[in-house]
């Protein structure tokens, strides 16, 4: 279908690399899966520490949908065909579409960073970001994290007035055998289109972090042999993942583009920062700079 291709070619265009080092928030039994195995872990979103992040979007999707034209007219004018597959996505997103995504922060050394994501022992991966650029192909795309919510709503804006268009010469209603066909195509490709984008959007109360995402997108019902789904425990709980990493050459995966570790608050700053030096020299990491938090976190 035309549309997701010139829809996903206009988000694509509009995308800028970063500039400076994003830095990857963990623990210490993420650094050491993500350094042994040369690959980063992406995370479904249910399971990020804001759980209500697509849900924000998907209502907002909602809303629009519901309003006769979108504010000014902006979401174009109502198609109920459209508008139905649109509606089934809202409210049945997962069914269409797994989402799954590596934050990054532009900050380095952010206290709320350090008390989510590392507790009191945490670490922060710094990626060189020309190095994350290759990671992002296909599949996988690399954003910034959109915070503004009227810039949030008038991309969704624009998609579903885009998305109305594609429905609206559409004179004869399609058979019942049709119409069944025709909606289960419609929402999953309206799914992917709005997931583009939508799965980049957060609250505006996050902005300090300047987030940007590494995001793997899958489809529920379709084998993926790139991406298999792979499981963990976090806090006593189950949670699904994706290793994103760069291809094997001659058997061999390249190491990450890591620049630096920076250790988070603990009482023992200098043992812990000896042993990721030698953790780093040992998987072949030489010229990855260690350093230490300097925010005076009691642990």
């Amino acid at each position: 279908m035309n549309f997701l291709t010139e829809w996903l070619d206009h988000c694509r265009r509009t995308v800028y690399a970063p500039s400076t080092r994003l830095y990857h928030y963990t623990d210490a039994s993420g650094l050491l899966g993500i350094l042994q195995s040369r690959q980063i872990w992406a995370t479904n979103p249910v399971f990020m520490n804001d759980q209500t992040e697509l849900l924000h979007s998907l209502l907002m999707l909602k809303e629009i949908v519901g309003h006769p034209t979108g504010v000014g007219g902006q979401a174009g004018q109502p198609n109920d065909l459209a508008d139905r597959m649109m509606i089934e996505v809202a409210d049945n997103f997962y069914q269409y579409l797994e989402i799954y995504a590596v934050c990054f922060c532009a900050q380095g050394d952010l206290l709320s960073q350090w008390r989510a994501y590392g507790k009191t022992v945490g670490y922060a991966i710094g990626f060189d970001p020309r190095g994350l650029v290759p990671l992002a192909s296909g599949q996988t795309q690399l954003r910034s994290v959109t915070y503004d919510e009227n810039i949030q709503r008038s991309i969704l804006h624009d998609v579903v007035r885009r998305w109305r268009l594609v429905f609206a010469d559409i004179k004869e209603p399609p058979s019942d055998t049709q119409l069944g066909r025709i909606r289960r195509m419609g929402a999953l490709t309206f799914a992917v289109a709005f997931a583009e984008v939508a799965v980049a959007f957060k609250h505006g109360g996050f902005q300090e972090e300047q987030e940007w995402r590494l995001i793997t997108r899958k489809v529920p019902f379709m084998p993926d042999e790139l991406f298999p789904t792979r499981f963990r425990e976090r806090d006593g709980i189950i949670l699904s993942y994706v290793e994103v990493g760069l291809s094997e050459i001659d058997g061999q995966r390249p190491l990450l583009p890591i620049s630096e570790v920076r250790l988070g608050p603990r009482p023992y700053i200098d043992r812990d920062g000896y042993a990721v030096v030698e953790l780093l020299k040992s998987l072949g990491y030489e010229d990855v700079k260690v350093g230490h938090s300097a925010v005076p976190l009691r642990a």
